[in-house]
């Protein structure tokens, strides 16, 4: 199975994002946007995987040694992709965001999971397969949108699947920041 760690955010903060999703597809005359409820914040992203009992645990264990933050978001970008840009909001910088990030890596290597080696770059993805002119302004675009606050006491495992062609993320297992284990998803 195909596995993440993340932050999930609000119904309210989800459909803002897929508002601006919706304003800057229409900007820039294409791209292709994610489903609503599938707005997050990958802190690691694991790849396929037989082992989300060991994956959850070590991120119990890296949820009870951070605190509860609050992310906010920042600047507009894009990654260069052939055949279209991936749309993103960044996050700004946020010292809990980066413990939790980097506990969460270090107890997931001591298990033997081979995290992405890219550098963390925390962002929400927006739209994919973009055609985002070299000019374009992201400041320009940037001021029509206020910035969001997310709250944020716990973290998610998901999986993603595929159903009928149709991209889902399952959640697995929900951890506390500062108080381990939340709750669970489906059993694991």
């Amino acid at each position: 199975m195909r596995l993440f760690i993340a932050v999930e955010f609000s119904p309210a903060n989800r459909e803002l994002l897929r508002r601006q999703a919706l304003a800057l597809k229409e900007t820039l005359n294409g791209g292709r946007p994610p489903s609503p409820d599938h707005y997050h914040l990958t802190l690691v992203f694991l790849g396929e995987s037989q082992n989300p009992q060991a994956a959850a645990e070590a991120m119990k264990q890296a949820a009870a040694r951070c605190r509860a933050f609050t992310l906010k978001t920042g600047a507009y970008g894009r990654f260069r992709r052939a055949g279209g840009d991936v749309c993103w909001l960044g996050i700004e910088p946020n010292q809990e965001l980066m413990i939790l990030q980097r506990l969460l890596l270090s107890r997931l290597c001591r298990l033997g999971f081979a995290p992405e080696e890219r550098p963390f770059r925390p962002h929400i993805t927006l739209l994919r397969q973009a055609p985002v002119p070299a000019d374009f302004h992201w400041q320009d675009f940037a001021q029509n949108w206020p910035s969001l606050t997310q709250p944020t006491t716990d973290i998610v495992l998901m999986q993603s699947s595929r159903l009928n062609g149709q991209l889902q993320y399952i959640p697995l297992a929900y951890a506390y920041l500062g108080q381990g284990e939340k709750k669970t998803g489906r059993e694991i």
